[in-house]
């Protein structure tokens, strides 16, 4: 900066005059855009001029505070709220002896250290307390300690929350769209009436299904369900289309071993 003194700085300022401040050069990206700001935590363009006018965007940083504002509306349902102290990998406790337990530990652990919304997602099968639910919230915290987005609830719950007032659902299927990654816990659970016709939880379930299949987006779902059981459970005027979708969405993998909970005398 040019030394100035203070008489001749104040008049410079009344007749606007700025010559004198350094003016650092403007960056310009290869398509001709010129940044005008950068978000300070993340770095990404946030301010830029474009053929003569200004524009604004989002960064990672504001899109991602916007997705977690949206999702506290679904707080009272979130089966990962419930635990997200205690369901941790760290916590897990794994029959030595069980390979199989052992490596699934181990492939979901890696699958959330690694975790991208390209990543395909998973389906855990089997008994009541196998721990099906716990492996799923312990991916699911971690992601949300790693800043990623995630919304948790059982399709009963989401049925009743609906049901009470429909102008949820639209609210819903925006944040299905939009969230990391989708947890839906123990489905099968959820009464579906199919007496006279009624199709209403039916053509919920697909429409749940089907907005996040064409998101490209993972999903992670447990089930006390067999693999009959669950294509039957989800079938649409006998048809096995949401089967299907899932069927290419996620992995299939069987928890075969016994409940670990502990009996209350």
């Amino acid at each position: 900066m040019c030394m100035v003194n203070i008489k001749e700085l104040a008049e410079r300022i009344k007749n606007n005059d700025f010559d004198f401040i350094e003016k650092k050069p403007l960056e310009v990206l290869e398509n001709g855009d010129t940044v005008l700001k950068r978000c300070e935590v993340c770095g990404e363009i946030i301010e830029y001029k474009h053929q003569g006018y200004d524009m604004s965007r989002d960064c990672t940083c504001m899109r991602n505070y916007r997705k977690q504002a949206r999702l506290k509306r679904f707080k009272d349902l979130s089966i990962i709220d419930r635990n997200a102290g205690s369901n941790i990998f760290s916590n897990a406790q794994i029959d030595k002896s069980n390979a199989d337990e052992r490596n699934i530990y181990q492939e979901l652990y890696k699958y959330a250290e690694d975790f991208s919304i390209e990543k395909h997602g998973y389906i855990f099968a089997g008994g009541v307390g196998t721990g099906k639910t716990f492996l799923a919230n312990c991916v699911s915290n971690m992601l949300n300690e790693r800043g990623f987005s995630v919304l948790s609830f059982s399709l009963g719950a989401y049925f009743n929350r609906i049901r009470k007032n429909i102008d949820e659902e639209e609210s819903f299927i925006s944040a299905i769209k939009d969230v990391d990654l989708l947890f839906i816990d123990d489905l099968g659970s959820e009464y579906i009436n199919r007496e006279n016709g009624k199709m209403w939880a039916e053509e919920k379930i697909f429409r749940l299904f089907d907005e996040r299949y064409r998101a490209g987006k993972p999903i992670i779902i447990t089930t006390n369900l067999k693999v009959g059981e669950l294509k039957e459970h989800l079938k649409i005027n006998g048809d096995d289309k949401i089967y299907d979708r899932l069927k290419e969405m996620c992995k299939y993998i069987e928890f075969n071993w016994k409940s670990k909970r502990k009996l209350k005398i």
